[in-house]
């Protein structure tokens, strides 16, 4: 046992390691004014916990990759959801920032397998960033490279979660800065 624990935190370190290799090439390179897309990309998952609970109409943000671009994912959640297999729950993508933000739901499919419908359900959503450049073209008008990832509440009520619920949520990231980076200071 005590072999196996050394070795997972070795790797996880290398993990890490490489990460911030990744990240640290992309803001030498941002650094240095270069502002052309890096022929680089990289992964990385989050998984959250929800212990709280959310307000009608309200969002949590699950993922905020400024100043990255987001190129591809995936998002998987177990969360409450009603006796038909619904929840109000919505995942948004797209852009928050200072200058407007443009966001759009995405579609999420219902995994009936390893769903509980009346207590708690499974969906997953593969982040197609072609379709949802498309879609937030469309709603707002405006080109919008995806660095934010939220989840909603669509309801008026608020939802509570239990104590296994939570999400993962998985992105490619290309190791560019984004045209609205809402994080700069220029």
């Amino acid at each position: 046992m005590r072999g196996n624990s050394r070795r997972d935190v070795t790797v996880g370190l290398g993990l890490m390691a490489l990460m911030f290799s990744g990240i640290f090439a992309a803001q030498m390179a941002f650094a240095n004014g270069d502002h052309e897309p890096v022929e680089a990309t990289f992964q990385t998952t989050g998984t959250i916990v929800l212990k709280q609970a959310l307000r009608g109409g309200d969002f949590m943000l699950l993922e905020d990759v400024t100043p990255l671009q987001v190129v591809g994912g995936h998002v998987a959640m177990k969360v409450p959801c009603n006796g038909k297999g619904e929840t109000p729950l919505q995942v948004l993508v797209g852009s928050a920032s200072e200058s407007g933000s443009a966001l759009t739901a995405v579609e999420l499919e219902f995994i009936e397998d390893i769903s509980s419908p009346g207590r708690d359900c499974v969906y997953h959503a593969d982040l197609d960033v072609d379709h949802i450049k498309g879609d937030l073209l469309a709603e707002s008008g405006k080109e919008v490279n995806i660095t934010d990832i939220a989840l909603a509440n669509s309801a008026k009520r608020r939802v509570q979660f239990g104590v296994d619920n939570g999400n993962t949520v998985t992105v490619n990231l290309l190791t560019a800065p984004s045209e609205d980076d809402h994080h700069d200071d220029e």
